[in-house]
């Protein structure tokens, strides 16, 4: 399967800021998806780890198979994005792929 769009960012930003809500990445998620739908009537590809990847699998593959089949990157860029190693191994490896 292919992506539109992979969303990077770092897990301390997406967590929930009151019980039982929702991350920034799960809200931008819904709100890029249903911009699209809305504009286009088509759906959006988005490859959001969370949403994507099940219990068990693993998550670097994972990550890199689908950086590879993702036409945009969206990156939350924060001091967490730019002080987490996973996130700094994503944008590297879209990078090198594009």
């Amino acid at each position: 399967m292919s992506y539109h769009v992979f969303i990077s960012y770092a897990r301390k930003d997406n967590e929930p800021r009151r019980e039982n809500g929702r991350g920034w990445g799960h809200v931008f998620h819904d709100r890029l998806e249903a911009q699209c739908r809305a504009l286009t009537q088509r759906r959006l590809d988005i490859f959001l780890d969370e949403e994507r990847i099940q219990n068990g699998e693993h998550w670097e593959t994972q990550i890199q198979s689908a950086l590879r089949k993702s036409r945009i990157f969206i990156a939350n860029l924060s001091s967490n994005y730019v002080a987490s190693p996973i996130c700094q191994m994503e944008i590297e490896d879209y990078i090198r792929h594009v």
